[in-house]
């Protein structure tokens, strides 16, 4: 049998009258389901929602928010330094273990001398050879030294000034390499190349692995 819309009424009304009379006393109502103690109920509720304050609610969220993107950019620039200073260690592990201070050749003279060897040849596949074979001798130390990356590049990326103050010139000359691998018809110039190993040889020095 269909409901009458002024019989769901009546029922609705009903409930919220009975739901009332057990409510009503606890919170100061009539608590006998009369109509008037209902509709005050409803009205503090209305007024309650009224006198909500949204932009306090708001403004301790974007207190919070802000709080956070603090703390996870301290965080974050707190693992940048703590990285640096990793990589700081391991290149003074390198001067001070890769090649101890000792009377005579460490094991990468003989390597060095040949670059030079090749380098005062007049042919310029020779010059090529000795560019390749210094930047060579770099990646070998580095990855010795524990630093991540397949290639030099890589490797170097983990260094700044304030750990190799000639890791400037040395990206130029790993610049020249790769032109020289990277095209084999690459016309090289002795003077580049000169130039070249001076600044594999000024980084050397400064790790400390040439006699």
């Amino acid at each position: 049998m269909a409901l009458d819309l002024n019989d769901i009424d009546e029922i609705t009304n009903q409930a919220l009258s009975n739901i009332y009379s057990g409510v009503g006393p606890a919170l100061g109502g009539p608590g006998d389901g009369s109509q008037p103690g209902f509709e005050k109920l409803a009205a503090n509720t209305l007024q309650t929602v009224r006198d909500f304050d949204v932009s306090q609610t708001v403004l301790i969220l974007k207190i919070i928010g802000i709080s956070l993107s603090l703390f996870f950019g301290v965080l974050l620039i707190w693992l940048v330094v703590k990285m640096r200073n990793k990589y700081t260690e391991k290149i003074v592990e390198l001067k001070d273990q890769v090649n101890p201070p000792a009377v005579g050749e460490s094991k990468y003279d003989a390597r060095w001398k040949e670059v030079l060897e090749h380098l005062q040849s007049l042919r310029d596949a020779e010059w090529k050879f000795a560019v390749i074979e210094a930047d060579n001798i770099v990646e070998d130390i580095l990855t010795q030294a524990g630093y991540p990356g397949e290639t030099l590049g890589e490797k170097l990326k983990q260094i700044n000034k304030n750990q190799l103050a000639s890791i400037d010139s040395l990206w130029s000359a790993h610049k020249l390499r790769n032109l020289i691998v990277h095209d084999p018809d690459y016309q090289i110039r002795y003077n580049d190349a000169r130039e070249a190993i001076r600044d594999y040889e000024k980084a050397l020095r400064e790790l400390g692995v040439l006699g």
